[in-house]
């Protein structure tokens, strides 16, 4: 299946690495993007592993692919553990904290993650 990826101006592949950088950059308060643009770029990097996870052929691989496919697993498979966790809250938090009202004339760009949530988030992608 082909997804269409959300528009976000975080220009970074879609890796275990970058979303450490971004998460890092947000709880270091360096980030240059907004919250919004952060969960975005989440949600279209769910997307592309979901998306390579279904074109892989394990048995056009040799020994050593499959090896170095089974040790990149763990990143991949916690950046899209978290990835889908930061989207989901994303959305989650916007309609537990906002009303219909507020959200059609918020600013989404203003609204951030609660600290504890992206400390939280950093720990579980530094615990590999």
């Amino acid at each position: 299946m082909i997804w269409k990826l959300n528009d976000t101006s975080i220009d970074l592949a879609y890796t275990f690495d970058n979303l450490k950088k971004l998460l890092n950059d947000i709880l270091n308060q360096e980030n240059t993007f907004s919250h919004y643009e952060f969960s975005k770029w989440c949600d279209n990097l769910t997307m592309v592993f979901d998306e390579d996870d279904s074109t892989d052929d394990e048995n056009d691989k040799d020994l050593d692919q499959w090896l170095k496919d089974l040790e990149e697993w763990n990143e991949n498979d916690l950046a899209v553990k978290i990835a889908g966790d930061i989207e989901r809250e994303w959305d989650l938090n916007l309609f537990e904290n906002y009303s219909e009202q507020q959200l059609k004339t918020l600013d989404i760009s203003q609204v951030v993650f609660p600290e504890k949530w992206i400390q939280d988030w950093v720990k579980e992608i530094n615990s590999l």
